[in-house]
């Protein structure tokens, strides 16, 4: 993998990783094994992220529920 570091405010520095193919393989190997174990937790209202969910799964059951609020949360300095 080859590293880069991007310059941001305050003089500070975040770095960037470039993958290889090989690491790209890698890591949909491990995405593949984690999700089997850890699918499982997840609720089935969960779509974020997961095999065989999408964003019209999840609008469909907030129709389909009458939910009438969505939490959106972001981790602020995160990237």
């Amino acid at each position: 993998m080859k590293r880069i570091w991007l310059d941001k405010e305050g003089g500070k520095k975040r770095p960037i990783g470039i993958s290889a193919l090989e690491d790209k393989i890698v890591q949909k190997a491990v995405a593949k094994i984690l999700d089997v174990i850890y699918d499982k937790d997840f609720h089935t209202f969960s779509h974020g992220f997961r095999e065989d969910h999408s964003q019209h799964m999840a609008l469909h059951e907030l129709r389909e529920q009458n939910i009438n609020f969505v939490v959106d949360a972001d981790v602020s300095g995160f990237f």
